[in-house]
């Protein structure tokens, strides 16, 4: 064996050889952390040319730090953020650029000022020095770049031609070339010199952020808010490559000294190395929690270095001939922008913040064009249909947007509202909160203020006292001279936002509203946050509206004038109105106080006189902020009469009718020999359309009802399919049990078959194409017991179901008749004054006093003779009047009455004129199919039960007494020979046995 001390030397060894042929673990950044509140930002850095150092830009002011330890060497505080630094040449003075609009150079050896560069007039995001740093050159939200003298910091030259939203600049290493991106996606190459323009770099599908050229000064690399870097050749602009590695906005984008070597910087929070020749990814750095800004290699390029928005700035040890990585990096994309400007949780409710917002450089408006995207909308409505953007026409002013000012070791940061954001509302008391959160070593207990200003003076002011985490919250009123909002108990979350108790908060004047919340730390520094927000009242204008045909003369009274919009592109908004004699209508609209509307206006398919008007075109008018008198709106109108042509193949002289809805008006017309047919002059409405089912039945054929609409399109082309009508047909009627008729019943084949209602005249019933195997017809009525009868399709004979009431069908007397009202109808019943909801009521009788019954807002009086009166589910009830005579008015209108002779019906329209018609079978089974029949409700009792088992076998009574007297005789054939036998046997038996004595 070997020695212990063997073992543990060849244990050793391995362990050594294993280490030896693992890769080295990387070699972690340098973290230099800015603030000890920990909420600063490092927007941009730049290294010192001489290696040594690294300025950083962040938004208390310009740090320089040590590029080996990221010791701090030296800090100038300031009230503005840094947004850009670059070293001049010499390494003797660094260029900061500013929120404020100014440009200040200082001294690196003691950091004294040395010069400020006044004349933009807003952010200044990016700057560059000319190789012999005579020359430094900016660029400005402000839409323009400027050349300065560095010397004494006279203003060479602007320019602002294709500047728009211009948001970078980069200088060629000979100086030649200037290279500017922005808003319009593209870049832009021109004439260090003089800003002429060289060519165009086109290929970005979102706004160009960084830019930086290679040390040679043949290749351009941009990055953008499309989240993709791109390569150029700089003399012919030729696309090189396309980087795709982030999942959000490339920020930040540097070459290598050898230009081998190209970093990316995003939203996303990590570093991509990308080698230049091919593209190839190398690597990927991660560390950092917030957005890059900015990064920089070192003259030696053995250090890259990066900025970013979590309150550090990194030194990255490079090694370029490490091989690429192979693993892949998972990251959690988004396109949310609540993600950045209000994160964790719905911002709207007090309280309900769990976070600052990572970007609050930016007013909304400075990214998305066209205007603000608004963010600040109530969670209790949804938004429009149809719009995908939320956007207002106003864009953000350049002066109107803040941010912070803190100290290095106490900060104030506003959660919310947003930069940019417009707060509409209509009349009614609303709460805007103003929230955010005190950072330092003990943000507890200190008061925290609220100024609101608007037009330049102050307007109203509040307190409040941060909690133990130093958040806080400020109620502003958005409306004082508005409404109490009355609130529906599943919506009380609303009371969080409107309410009438809110006269001791400061209110928001309608137009910009700048809100300065401030607060004093433990040491008396003095930090604040600032936000412009916009507040829009809205009113409401009237808009004039002519209504003319296409002649040119005025529509006539009755159509129908819409205007539909949506305020702010999210909340709809929709007025009507009618036109009068004149043709002329006028709408209310809701308009805003600073932004515009588009609202459209339109005639939709109206019926009139029986005529169909239709509009010829929707007109948009888009309504200015403040309009107090809108124009007149001129709308044309064309006018169409209704027509239906037809066709039933191979069916000639076939009577075809078209039955209105819901009406019962019936049209007929019959097919010529080729089986069409047509109907001219047809009201526009909505119609059955059937062909007359014994005519069809004649020929051996049968069709089913079709249902067109003549009220959006005037002009109808129908095909009634026939089809065989199959082995045969059934026919009966459905009785009660003492042979009374029963207006309202179902038959169908088996239980879930075809089915049929009965006619309310007559009781009478046809179920026509009957399949070949049907053995049975099943019958219900409300009120009655379903009954199962047997049947075959070749049965001449009639099929009569006699129906057993059910127990809770009430019998209502009614002089010397009787009314009868099923159990489940929904009926009121005051001797015989009866207000039927729902259900069916049917009876006949007559006496002193009337019948009267209230159903769908209609007054029915009989004083005497047989009437049904009911509705299915969803539909306004019928009336039938079988005998006698009756009377019909709208409840609160006795004078405008019709009067009823038998027989008749009455569609008890909840709108609209009351018209009798004729009493029509073939109407009243068009317009009450049966298509819905409920589940058979069969009789308790054993008897019933064994007969409707039967017959929905197909057995009926009679051949059941046939069946049972076959198997009595049959059984009596068998048993008399056996007993006949039996009796023999026995007696032979017994006639053998031997006597005893």
């Amino acid at each position: 064996m070997f020695p212990r001390s063997l073992w543990t030397f060849a244990l050793c060894l391995v362990s050594l050889l294993v280490l030896a042929a693992a890769p080295p673990a990387p070699t972690p950044p340098v973290v230099i952390s800015l603030d000890p509140t920990g909420v600063n930002r490092a927007l941009a850095l730049a290294y010192a040319p001489d290696g040594r150092s690294v300025a950083v830009g962040t938004a208390t002011g310009l740090g320089l730090y040590d590029a080996q330890s990221g010791a701090e060497l030296r800090f100038i505080a300031s009230a503005s953020w840094v947004r850009s630094v670059a070293f001049a040449p010499d390494g003797q003075t660094v260029a900061a650029g500013y929120y404020a609009p100014e440009v200040k150079l200082w001294r690196v050896s003691d950091g004294a000022l040395v010069r400020t560069l006044t004349g933009h007039t807003s952010w200044v995001r990016s700057l560059a020095f000319s190789p012999d740093g005579q020359t430094l050159l900016t660029a400005s939200d402000d839409q323009s770049v400027r050349w300065w003298r560095v010397s004494d910091g006279a203003s060479l030259h602007t320019l602002t031609t294709g500047m728009v939203g211009v948001r970078v600049l980069a200088l060629s290493p000979d100086g030649a070339t200037l290279a500017t991106g922005g808003a319009d996606h593209l870049v832009h190459l021109v004439d260090a010199r003089d800003g002429a323009p060289l060519r165009t770099l086109a290929g970005h599908t979102d706004w160009v952020r960084s830019l930086a050229f290679s040390p040679d000064g043949r290749t351009l690399a941009s990055g953008a808010f499309d989240a993709t870097a791109r390569l150029w050749r700089v003399s012919d602009g030729a696309p090189l490559a396309e980087l795709r590695g982030h999942t959000f906005s490339v920020l930040g984008v540097a070459f290598s000294p050898d230009g081998r070597t190209l970093a990316t910087g995003s939203v996303d929070a990590r570093i991509v190395l990308w080698r230049v020749a091919d593209g190839v990814r190398l690597r990927v750095l991660q560390g950092h929690t917030g957005f890059v800004f900015a990064l920089a290699f070192s003259p030696d390029g053995r250090t890259l270095a990066s900025a970013a928005a979590d309150n550090t700035a990194r030194l990255w040890p490079v090694n370029p001939d490490e091989p690429p990585q192979t693993d892949n990096v998972p990251v959690v994309p988004s396109t949310s922008c609540v993600e950045c400007h209000h994160p964790g949780g719905d911002y709207m409710q007090p309280g309900g913040l769990t976070n600052t917002p990572p970007v609050l450089d930016v007013a909304c408006a400075a990214c998305h064009e066209g205007g603000t995207l608004v963010l600040h909308w109530c969670p209790a409505f949804q938004q429009a249909p149809g719009v995908s953007e939320r956007r207002t026409s106003l864009a953000t002013l350049a002066d109107h947007v803040g941010y912070p000012s803190a100290a290095r070791d106490f900060a104030l940061l506003l959660a919310a509202p947003g930069n940019g954001e417009h707060y509409y509302v209509p009349d009614y008391h609303t709460v805007v909160p103003v929230s955010g959160r005190l950072y330092g070593a003990d943000p507890a207990g200190i008061t925290v203020t609220l100024q609101v200003w608007s037009g330049g003076r102050l307007t109203g002011q509040s307190s409040a006292l941060s909690d133990a985490t130093g958040w806080f919250f400020i109620n502003t009123d958005l409306r004082p001279d508005g409404l109490v909002l009355d609130v529906p108990i599943e919506q009380r979350s609303c009371v969080l936002c409107h309410s009438d108790t809110l006269s001791d908060d400061p209110a928001l004047p309608p137009g910009p509203v700048k809100l300065v919340v401030s607060a004093a730390g433990p040491r008396g520094q003095v930090v604040s946050d600032v936000r412009w927000i916009t507040i829009d009242h809205s009113r409401h204008s009237t808009a004039p509206v002519q209504v003319v045909t296409t002649s040119g003369d005025p529509a006539p009274a009755g159509l129908t004038v819409q205007a539909a919009g949506r305020l702010y592109g999210w909340r709809g908004r929709q007025s009507t109105s009618q036109t009068d004699a004149a043709g002329q209508a006028a709408l209310s609209l809701e308009t805003l106080s600073e932004v515009s509307v588009d609202y459209v206006f339109s005639l939709p398919p109206t019926v009139v006189d029986g005529r169909l008007f239709v509009g010829a075109a929707a007109v948009t008018v888009t309504v200015p902020a403040r309009a107090e008198v809108l124009p007149v709106v001129t709308l044309t109108v064309t006018t169409q009469t209704g027509q239906v042509t037809g066709q039933i193949a191979g069916a000639g002289g076939i009577p075809v009718y078209l039955v209105r809805v819901p009406d019962g008006l019936r049209l007929a017309a019959t097919t010529d020999a080729g089986g069409a047919f047509v109907f001219a002059a047809v009201p526009p409405a909505r119609y059955q359309v059937l062909a007359d089912p014994e005519a069809l039945a004649a020929l051996g054929r049968i069709s089913a009802a079709q249902t067109i609409d003549l009220t959006s399109e005037a002009q109808a082309s129908v095909t009634l399919n026939s089809l065989p009508l199959g082995a045969g047909a059934f026919r009966g009627a459905v009785l009660d049990d003492q042979g009374h008729w029963l207006p309202f019943a179902w038959v169908s084949i088996g239980v879930a078959g075809n089915t049929a209602a009965v006619s309310p005249d007559t009781a009478a019933w046809v179920l026509r194409g009957v399949p070949s195997d049907a053995r049975s017809v099943v019958a219900g009525a409300p009120g009655y017991y379903s009954s199962a009868l047997p049947a075959a399709p070749d049965a001449t004979e009639p099929i009569e179901f006699r129906l057993q009431p059910r127990p809770d069908l009430r019998r209502l007397p009614w002089g010397s008749g009787a009314l009868q009202l099923p159990a489940d109808a929904q009926a009121a019943v005051d001797g015989l004054h009866l207000t039927l909801e729902a259900g069916w009521l049917w009876g006949q009788g007559g006496g002193p006093e009337p019948l009267v019954v209230t159903a769908a807002g209609v007054v029915v009086t009989l004083p005497e003779g047989q009437f049904a009166l009911g509705s299915r589910p969803g539909q306004s009830p019928w009336l039938y009047l079988l005998a006698g005579r009756a009377e019909a008015y709208r409840v609160g209108r006795p004078e405008a009455v019709v009067a009823l002779a038998a027989p008749a019906m009455l569609f008890l329209a909840p709108s609209g004129p009351l018209t009798p018609l004729p009493l029509d079978s073939l109407a009243a089974a068009a317009l009450q199919p049966a298509a819905a029949v409920p589940e058979p409700a069969w009789a308790p009792s054993l008897s019933a039960q064994f007969a409707n088992r039967l017959g929905l076998l197909g057995i009926s009574a009679a051949q059941m007494v046939t069946l049972i007297t076959y198997l009595v005789v049959l059984t009596t054939l068998v048993a008399l020979p056996v007993v006949r036998l039996s009796w023999w046997l026995r007696k032979r038996r017994d006639a053998r046995r031997p006597a005893h004595v």
